[in-house]
């Protein structure tokens, strides 16, 4: 079994699962959220998370959305455990990418291209064409 975790500082993790539910719709069973608020330490998530996924041969990934926050370096540490794989840049892109693989193939390969194709969704654009104005 695939375990999914999106963590966060605050409650972006909770929203990020609301609207994948909202397309996925049931897709969302094996996903959970951690969110970090003032005063808490990640690392006792990390430390708690590290129990469980020791319990278990299932494969856990984490999407965390900083690369560098201390959500995202507090669960990296799990790493060393050969079934954790952690993401960071959490998007909506990137969630619904993992959401809908098949978890056939977790290859280095495979796994640069989710990320590649969630990086393929962020656009930036200054001035809109329309149609019309193209056909005057």
């Amino acid at each position: 079994m695939v375990n999914l975790i999106l963590a966060s500082h605050g409650d972006l993790s909770k929203g990020i699962l609301n609207s994948t539910m909202m397309i996925t719709g049931d897709l969302h069973k094996n996903v959970e959220t951690f969110s970090l608020y003032p005063g808490e330490n990640p690392l006792d998530y990390a430390d708690e998370l590290k129990n469980r996924i020791m319990r278990t041969k299932d494969t856990w990934i984490i999407i965390a959305d900083i690369q560098g926050g201390s959500v995202h370096t507090a669960l990296l540490q799990l790493t060393v455990l050969d079934n954790v794989i952690v993401f960071s840049g959490m998007n909506l892109n990137l969630v619904l990418g993992i959401m809908l693989d098949d978890y056939e193939d977790l290859s280095e390969d495979h796994l640069r291209t989710i990320v590649d194709e969630a990086r393929a969704g962020i656009t930036c654009k200054k001035q809109i064409e329309t149609q019309l104005e193209d056909e005057f």
